[in-house]
């Protein structure tokens, strides 16, 4: 990864906070030893302009597109994908500034440490921890998760809650 200014470590954080798609993926089935995840970062984006050059900064990842969204009138939109390989030090680097993704990221990094090159050494246990994170990692990444953990869509129905959930407060007001 390339040296990153404060400044550009600080847009980069933006940048993911707000537009990105931080997860983990199962490989293989959940029952077996040689299952494993994957973890990995993407920001889709109608700027082509501005993921080529948050893969340039970085030095990180590659973009894709363009790709063609549903519907007529919309424009067409790029991925800057980060693979697992060089992901971490990203993460590390922005980790300290995410509000957000901050839980997802977290989960990333739990990932990781128990992530094992030989699964011949895994254990009963790791299997199980591995699954609860990759089980939490759905669940924060579902629509209407909020970063306090509560759910802003109405699961009778699966629509958005009309009133907005109170998170905390702007300038000392409710």
């Amino acid at each position: 990864m390339n040296k990153l200014t404060n400044e550009q470590i600080g847009y980069i954080a933006g940048i993911v906070d707000g537009e990105s798609n931080v997860s983990i993926r199962r490989i293989g089935s959940h029952k077996t030893k040689r299952s494993s995840f994957y973890c990995y970062m993407s920001i889709s984006n109608t700027s082509h302009e501005l993921l080529v050059y948050l893969c340039n900064i970085t030095g990180l990842g590659y973009v894709n597109g363009p790709y063609k969204q549903f519907g007529d009138n919309r424009k067409l939109y790029w991925k800057w994908h980060v693979p697992q390989s060089e992901l971490l030090p990203l993460l590390e680097i922005v980790r300290p500034l995410l509000i957000v993704k901050r839980k997802i990221v977290s989960l990333v990094f739990a990932m990781r440490e128990l992530q094992s090159s030989d699964w011949r050494t895994t254990t009963i246990e790791i299997l199980a921890s591995r699954e609860a994170i990759y089980q939490e990692a759905k669940l924060v990444n579902r629509r209407g998760y909020t970063a306090n953990g509560e759910n802003s869509v109405d699961t009778q129905n699966g629509q958005y809650r009309a009133e907005p959930i109170k998170i905390g407060t702007c300038n000392g007001q409710a």
